[in-house]
């Protein structure tokens, strides 16, 4: 089935090892290092929230299952510290979400080969009966103006105004022409033009490609909606590095692509793609938060 007029259920994976911000990583999941005022799961939960999306499944490895555990479960007696001493708004979002939002913890299984498809099909058994979802990636964060709105306007607006189903909706974001190699590169087969964005349909997506075969400037990232035939996709897409058995989503679009439409929306203006994948980008990410909060006080 083509995705629904709203997504229901958010996927958010963090099962990797942060092998990159080791030692740290031995005992900070990567998605609760912070970026500014929250961890990186912090950001993803006000994003979700902000479209109405009240059901997360979050993908994590054997080690961080317990961490996780631990920072979402209330601790009354911290509540209570920080009551009696008028402290109590430290916590007052964190306290809001969880009252909100109702997450489910899974251990990705080791039995399950790597790649970015993998957490989806960890999570398979509790997508049952969903038509589609949001699926993201706990290192990508969204600073400033969040991208999830424009992409769920993107997919109704197809709906109604395109005969073709709709198979899902991504987000990109314009990069310079040397850094395509770093990236999954969409293929734009034709640009739309919606009230408040543009709309770009393409078939696949090229995956760190040199900078003359590169067919956009255009990177994919983690944020997506997906319908759930995503799943079955991914049944095809070993074919992308047969050798290792690993299931990634970029094959598995182009197989959607095939069956209808696949589009792409780039981040609204004073929105901004940041990912925390090693130090050297998690630094950049704080400064642009810096900067966004210094614009916000002048």
């Amino acid at each position: 089935m083509p995705i629904a007029s709203k997504p229901e259920v958010a996927v958010i994976a963090d099962a990797g090892l942060g092998t990159r911000f080791l030692p740290t990583t031995k005992v900070v999941p990567k998605g609760l290092l912070p970026v500014g005022d929250a961890p990186g799961i912090l950001w993803l939960l006000r994003e979700l929230r902000q479209v109405g999306i009240n059901n997360v499944i979050l993908v994590v490895n054997k080690r961080s299952f317990s961490i996780y555990q631990d920072f979402f479960a209330r601790d009354k007696k911290l509540e209570e510290k920080l009551k009696a001493a008028n402290k109590l708004d430290l916590l007052d979002e964190f306290l809001s979400l969880l009252q909100n939002i109702k997450i489910e913890i899974i251990v990705q299984p080791e039995n399950i080969a790597y790649g970015t498809g993998a957490p989806l099909k960890a999570s398979e058994p509790l997508l049952k009966g969903v038509e589609s979802f949001v699926y993201m990636f706990a290192d990508d964060l969204v600073l400033g103006e969040p991208v999830l709105p424009a992409m769920i306007e993107a997919g109704q607006w197809l709906k109604i105004h395109k005969t073709k189903p709709v198979y899902g909706v991504v987000a990109v974001y314009p990069i310079p022409k040397a850094e395509v190699v770093k990236y999954g590169i969409i293929h734009p087969l034709d640009v739309l033009e919606q009230d408040k964005h543009k709309i770009y349909l393409f078939d696949y997506i090229v995956e760190k490609p040199t900078v003359n075969e590169a067919p956009s400037n255009l990177a994919s990232y983690g944020r997506y909606w997906f319908a759930t035939e995503i799943l079955d996709a991914l049944n095809y897409s070993d074919d992308l590095k047969a050798d290792l058995k690993e299931y990634y989503i970029q094959p598995a679009m182009t197989v959607l692509a095939t069956k209808g439409l696949m589009a792409a929306v780039a981040n609204p203006i004073n929105s901004y793609w940041v990912t925390t994948g090693d130090p050297r980008k998690t630094a950049d990410a704080w400064c642009k938060w810096r900067e966004i909060e210094t614009q916000k006080s002048n």
